[in-house]
């Protein structure tokens, strides 16, 4: 079966193993970060609405990622709500 993919025309087959795993890993890592931001903006969001948290995951979101660091983070951010539309 030909290959598609410029690294693997590169690589020897026996680095073939080590190029997977590492695509793997990194995906791994992008899914992780993407749940985390999600968590933190969401959680935000909740904040500016005036909601408590509702357990101790949402707690922990709150500690680690507050308001001023979440403005740090994305200083571009808006909320949209629906009274503006």
């Amino acid at each position: 079966m030909p290959s598609c993919l410029l690294i693997e025309r590169l690589l020897p087959p026996s680095e073939n193993r080590i190029v997977n795993v590492f695509g793997i890993v990194l995906a791994i890592l992008t899914a992780a970060n993407l749940l985390v931001t999600s968590a933190a903006v969401s959680r935000w969001q909740s904040r500016l609405l005036g909601a408590e948290p509702k357990n101790r995951i949402e707690k922990r979101v709150d500690e680690v990622y507050g308001d001023e660091r979440m403005k740090k983070i994305y200083p571009n951010m808006v909320f949209k709500t629906f009274e503006e539309e």
